[in-house]
Order: structure tokens, then C-alpha cells, then sequence
């Protein structure tokens, strides 16, 4: 679900829409509505509406089965999952060279990823954070300039920086159909950088940073969590947070938990 009416826009609305929708579900419950017993598989449900037959579920885990959850990955940066790979590798090659010294930059991955974050025009040309966190070549530009991604990557002032905007040009992006015949088991990508002396540095990888066979340590989610909430709470209350988080088991409610969240503004 997007909203583009407006030039230059490509909002997601999607996960948006469906958190309203769980949220109104939820309290339609709470005042005791009922739905179909059988959504999925019952007369008028999802299957005979597609005119499919019911998918035949894995197993889930369980009786000694590691639960599918453990597989589930987790994305390092504030970006589109497509651009984890890009992102890690071009700050990878960045600890060997200066922005400065870039004349081009290759990115090679798989199908999915050319066609969601580098096959239209805008994403060479970002005039929205929508439209920014889905682009490779403004995200590796970003990561290979500043050393970093973070939610100040897309800032107004980033976003219109000519320096910046030189080097997503000097960007391109091309699939490589042995990464995309791999895919989704890997999320296979090369980035590589040649210099203005003609230095050709190479960085690829299988499994992302984040990915569920390359998964973040504890550490890094905490730090991605501070990162991304510290302006709206506050290193104190971060603190308390993640200490109910990591004491969740032994809570009766999420009530303490839910108002640590809220914020006073």
C-alpha cells in the first residue's frame, strides 16, 4: 500500500495500516466481538475466496525442533531489508579508503533486490525518506560517506547534499542471476569500489549482518534500540525498558512495560 498522488513521494503505508487494523481487531474483542471460527479454512474463508487449496504448514518446532522464530532475521540498519547486504559491505570497504579517492561503485545482487530498491530512476534521485530507505545506491553512497546509517541518514539536509548526490551517481546496481537463483535461502551480494588510480577494492557476502545464519548479538540490538529510541525516551528510560525486556518472563502484565513506551509529549 502506497500513497504516491504526490510527485516525488513513495510512502509506505502498509505495516501502518495493518497495526490500526490489529489495534481496532484488539479492542472489538475486548467489547466481546467474535469473528469466524474458521477464517482460513471454513466456508467463505481466505483459501476458498482464492480458490486455493490450503497450504500444508511446516511444522513450527517443538517436541525437540528448533521454532521457526529462531530463524527469523533482523535488520541492522534503518532501511528496507534488500539494502542490509549494500549497506554492511560498503561500510566494510570504507575503512580502507576515503570518499574522496571513490570513481565508481558496483553493486551486484539479486533480482529482488534490483527490482524493489534499484531499477526506477528516483532511487538515484531520493526527494523523500520513503523513497531514500529504498534506494541501494543512496544508502551505500550514505554508508561509504559518513561511516554509518542511521535515522540522521535521512535527513532533509542529507537528502538535498550535493556531495552526497555526486556519489550516488557515480552508483550502479546489476543482478546477478547465480545471487538470484539463491535467493531467499542467501541474500548474496558484492560491492565493488574502484578508486580514481584505478584501485579496485571487492567486498561480498551470502548471509547479511542481521541475517538469521549472521544474527545480531544482544549487544547490537540494544544499541540499535538506544540508537533508534533515546530521542523520544531518554537514556534513563532506554535503561528501564530493556531491564523489563530482559525480565519479561517473570511479568504478570505488559502494563509496566507498556508505560515505560509512552512518551510525555
Amino acid at each position: 500500500m502506497r500513497d504516491s498522488r504526490r510527485s516525488g513521494v513513495d510512502v509506505d503505508c502498509a505495516t501502518a495500516a495493518a497495526v490500526r487494523t490489529g489495534v481496532f481487531a484488539a479492542e472489538l474483542a475486548a467489547e466481546g466481538m467474535t469473528g469466524p471460527r474458521e477464517p482460513f479454512e471454513g466456508r467463505d474463508g481466505l483459501w476458498q475466496h482464492l480458490t486455493i487449496d490450503a497450504p500444508k504448514w511446516p511444522h513450527f518446532g517443538g517436541d525437540g525442533q528448533p521454532f521457526r522464530i529462531t530463524r527469523t532475521s533482523f535488520k541492522a540498519y534503518p532501511s528496507v531489508i534488500h539494502t542490509q547486504g549494500p549497506i554492511g559491505l560498503a561500510l566494510e570497504l570504507r575503512q580502507q579508503l576515503v570518499p574522496a579517492e571513490i570513481e565508481s561503485v558496483r553493486v551486484v545482487t539479486y533480482g529482488e533486490a534490483v527490482r524493489r530498491t534499484g531499477a526506477e530512476p528516483e532511487k538515484w534521485d531520493p526527494k523523500t525518506r520513503e523513497t531514500a530507505d529504498h534506494s541501494i545506491p543512496y544508502l551505500v553512497a550514505a554508508a561509504l560517506q559518513d561511516g554509518s546509517v542511521t535515522p540522521a541518514t535521512f535527513a532533509p539536509s542529507r537528502l538535498t547534499d550535493q556531495a552526497l548526490r555526486s556519489l550516488i551517481a557515480r552508483v550502479i546496481v546489476v543482478e546477478e542471476p547465480e545471487f538470484t537463483r539463491r535467493y531467499p535461502a542467501e541474500s548474496c551480494t558484492r560491492v565493488e569500489v574502484t578508486t580514481r588510480e584505478g584501485r579496485q577494492l571487492t567486498a561480498e557476502t551470502s548471509h547479511p549482518k542481521g541475517h538469521h545464519r549472521n544474527p545480531l548479538t544482544d549487544e547490537e540490538v540494544e544499541a540499535k534500540f538506544r540508537g533508534l529510541a533515546s530521542v523520544a525516551l531518554g537514556p534513563e528510560r532506554c535503561n528501564q525498558v530493556l531491564a523489563e525486556i530482559r525480565d519479561l518472563e517473570n511479568a504478570s502484565t505488559l502494563n509496566e512495560l507498556h508505560a515505560s513506551l509512552v512518551t510525555s509529549s
